[in-house]
């Protein structure tokens, strides 16, 4: 098959954890180094200067592609090629609009199930909920 295309929306602060979404993908390495895996992380904050430093760190340069701040219009583009969404913040959210949007765009959503999210977000049903908190089981999902 082609590049599987993984999306992450959203501010690069700690309550949003990408930070661990890299450590996930560095656990994903054989498959990003073959090409066969592809995160876009599109939005900006206080960590982009560090992720991407330990993207390098990682050696994952090659599969993470920072986007930067982006109008609506663009981020609707860059879900409808994502094959799977990824929000992996464990802080409890009111609602967590990133991935209701995501899922409005037909993509399969990875998130934990905390705050408001628990509401809707149905392991197996609507999405995958990693079985608990950290990388190996936000890569395990994804």
């Amino acid at each position: 098959g082609g590049i599987v295309r993984i999306a992450m929306v959203g501010r690069l602060d700690p309550d949003k954890s990408p930070l661990m979404l890299l450590r996930a993908a560095a656990l994903l390495k054989d498959w990003c180094l073959s090409g066969r895996v592809l995160f876009d992380i599109v939005g900006t904050g206080i960590l982009e200067a560090e992720l991407k430093v330990v993207s390098s760190g990682l050696g994952i340069d090659a599969c993470i592609n920072f986007m930067g701040s982006m109008e609506m219009e663009r981020v609707e583009d860059i879900l409808s090629e994502a094959d799977i969404f990824v929000n992996p913040t464990f802080f409890p959210q009111t609602w967590g609009i990133a991935n209701l949007e995501a899922m409005a765009a037909g993509v399969a959503v990875v998130a934990f199930s905390v705050g408001g999210c628990a509401e809707y977000l149905i392991d197996g049903v609507n999405c995958k909920v990693p079985r608990e908190h950290g990388a190996e089981a936000l890569a395990e999902a994804i």
